[in-house]
């Protein structure tokens, strides 16, 4: 994408060139054929724009990459923060689940069969039911 940006700053800022003829013409000289006439400086000024010009392009590449890549780094930041908390989160819940099926399991497996409560209230009805019934008799 940089290389295709830099061509295309490169095309539009460099002068079109093609075959035409060129000689230096001596101060007083007639010219052998129609042209544009420039003097040293500005020749110098043709040749340098072109290296100038290629010397911004690069600088404005430059720069945007720089911007690009701070702006890349800021959204990878927060998407990084973003993926920390959302782990974060997804540990608390799955250990919430977990103590909660321990629990469900423990109460699932657990001893349900109350042997001992059934003997002592066994015991104690059949007590009861002495106590009563002798109380009766005795009336």
């Amino acid at each position: 994408m940089k290389y295709l940006a830099f061509l295309l700053c490169l095309l539009m800022a460099t002068p079109a060139y093609g075959n035409g003829k060129f000689t230096k013409v001596e101060k007083g000289a007639e010219v052998p054929f129609e042209a544009w006439c420039y003097d040293h400086e500005a020749n110098a000024r043709l040749v340098l724009s072109k290296r100038e010009t290629e010397e911004q392009c690069e600088l404005k590449l430059s720069q945007q990459q720089v911007r690009l890549k701070r702006f890349y780094e800021y959204k990878l930041d927060g998407l990084t923060i973003e993926l920390d908390v959302a782990e974060k989160a997804f540990e608390k819940r799955l250990k919430i689940k977990e103590e909660q099926i321990e629990k469900l399991e423990i109460k699932a497996l657990g001893n349900n069969c109350y042997t001992e409560w059934w003997t002592a209230g066994g015991f104690v009805a059949g007590i009861l039911t002495s106590v009563a019934i002798f109380w009766v008799a005795n009336k």
